[in-house]
């Protein structure tokens, strides 16, 4: 039966909803009839606007309000993430300075006083929390903190449950709820003293050069030989190791330094492409990639090129998808993989380049709360 879609029975209809999402998803022959009678702004008049478009020119006048980007994204991170997700930040940013910043023990714990709990460290200063922690003094600084996460195990019960394996996989794939309690706790290497090492903890520093010169790159390196890659890291080694090899062309080294060395620790974690994705008036979106996968947690590495707007345009998958999709690429992603029951944490490029064990603490943290 045909409706004749006037302007007072659409707008009967458009009162219903709050955002226009709501509208077109609920009464799509109404949405579309706003749609091609160019109504669509005016039935919708009264609707929550929950995203916009910014022009170059009002994105380069914002950013000239701030002298550095930490300034520019706490007070304005909509714009900043908008600028970003375009691959534009880099060139509106041109006039501001870096801010280095002498991270003396006493600076740092002059901030970590001013917080309860290292969660509140970590959120409200997330700078002076990496310094603490890359120079391994963050229990220190930390000392007169609360306890925000209450232990679901006792020591005795996590000791007990560990006895029962011979090694740190086998403990993490037995009982992963008890592993990853163990792993938070300072006497974590006591509890497992008596598993037999893993067999790259096994290797010396011979080994692990004489088989890293088999390889001309960090890339071949780590696709040759993921233990000895790993083991080289976590001895804190690999320049040392690699110093003989090229630089790696390519934006996909560090999301696989990443993946092995989560790999470590979750033997299970993988990448992961959904290719049954289904989106309401999407049908060319038809598969979502995830970087790292493990169990319900995901992890996006955010390339600064390959998540610009640039980058996403260019890839032959998504050929057919709008520019508003295109801008949209990470809610669209991080929406789907939600209603799934995956949450998505994402690490930026530009924030590994600046402090990679800052960011490898933050996956494991993401990967330790439970869902």
């Amino acid at each position: 039966m045909r409706v004749n879609w006037t302007i007072e029975k659409i707008q009967k209809i458009a009162d219903k909803y709050s955002t226009r999402s709501s509208f077109q998803k609920n009464d799509l022959r109404a949405y579309k009839a706003a749609q091609a009678r160019k109504i669509l702004d005016i039935v919708c008049a009264h609707m929550k606007l929950f995203r916009r478009t910014y022009s170059l020119k009002e994105l380069q006048i914002e950013a000239l309000k701030y002298k550095a980007r930490g300034e520019f994204q706490k007070k304005n991170a909509t714009l900043y993430s908008y600028a970003r997700k375009r691959g534009i930040l880099d060139g509106i940013c041109q006039h501001m300075e870096p801010v280095r910043i002498d991270w003396s023990i006493e600076l740092i714990q002059e901030k970590a006083n001013l917080c309860q709990t290292r969660g509140e460290f970590q959120k409200r200063f997330i700078q002076a929390y990496a310094a603490a922690y890359t120079r391994g003094i963050l229990d220190q600084i930390c000392l007169h903190m609360t306890n925000s996460m209450s232990e679901p195990y006792s020591l005795e019960e996590i000791q007990n449950e560990a006895n029962k394996y011979k090694t740190r996989g086998e403990f993490c794939v037995g009982n992963s709820n008890i592993y990853h309690v163990a792993v938070r706790r300072p006497d974590y290497e006591d509890i497992v003293a008596h598993m037999a090492p893993s067999s790259s903890a096994a290797y010396t520093d011979d080994e692990i050069h004489k088989e890293a010169l088999r390889y001309a790159t960090r890339q071949e390196f780590i696709k040759g030989s993921p233990a000895h890659y790993g083991a080289a890291w976590r001895k804190n080694s690999l320049e040392l190791f690699c110093s003989h090899m090229k630089p790696s062309s390519g934006s996909s080294l560090p999301e696989k330094e990443l993946l092995i060395l989560i790999k470590t620790i979750y033997p299970a974690a993988k990448s992961f492409r959904d290719s049954k994705v289904k989106i309401n008036n999407k049908p060319y979106i038809k598969g979502f990639d995830i970087d790292i996968l493990v169990g319900g947690k995901g992890i996006e590495f955010d390339g600064t090129y390959w998540h610009s707007f640039e980058g996403l345009r260019k890839s032959k998958r998504r050929s057919e998808w709008s520019d508003e999709d295109i801008l949209n690429y990470h809610n669209l992603k991080d929406g789907w993989f939600a209603s799934k029951g995956i949450q998505i944490l994402h690490i930026k490029e530009e924030d590994w380049n600046l402090d990679k064990e800052a960011c490898i603490k933050d996956c494991l943290s993401f990967l330790r709360k439970s869902s």
